[in-house]
């Protein structure tokens, strides 16, 4: 497949799964049903984590606040192991929140096919500084982290309706 054709579909998929979130988070009375409200902990998570953050630009991408952190952590850790900053991706960005999508709404962790360094993890806790401590403490997980050849990344966190947290790290 091209990457144009994926950047195609994530954009697409990306689009869709917004405004599922949004339907799934909306009331039920503000969508034309005379059903009662139901707005779950769970739901309102889903539908505000991570873009009911802040949006900051980093390298000219539209981040959210916890994006933007741990993207900043995970660069102050390859500094310390002598290794270079990386910039964030427009497309490794796109393609993460993607994978994180799909994990949050399959509630399975599995890689994507993406011809990328990828990490992904599942985790009850929404934070970032953990997410890197995690992959710190699994060598392969670890190795993508401190590979010397990539140079971009793409961060992204889904969360599901039961309240687990999907993260995909990309690296290129």
């Amino acid at each position: 497949m091209e990457m144009e054709d994926v950047v195609k579909k994530i954009h697409v998929a990306f689009i869709a799964s917004t405004i599922a979130t949004v339907m799934a988070a909306t009331p039920a009375h503000a969508i034309g049903s005379s059903a009662a409200p139901i707005l779950t902990h769970a739901t309102a998570q889903a539908a505000t984590a991570p873009y009911a953050t802040q949006i900051r630009t980093v390298d000219g991408v539209g981040l959210n606040k916890d994006e933007a952190d741990f993207i900043w952590i995970l660069n102050e850790y390859r500094a310390a192991h002598g290794l270079s900053r990386l910039r964030v991706d427009q497309e490794l960005t796109n393609s993460s929140r993607y994978w994180s999508e799909v994990l949050a709404s399959q509630h399975h962790l599995h890689h994507s096919d993406f011809n990328v360094y990828e990490n992904v993890l599942e985790s009850p806790h929404y934070d970032m500084a953990r997410y890197l401590y995690l992959w710190q403490q699994s060598p392969g997980h670890n190795a993508n982290l401190l590979e010397p050849k990539v140079s971009r990344v793409g961060f992204g966190v889904r969360t599901a309706r039961d309240g687990q947290n999907y993260a995909t790290l990309q690296l290129l």
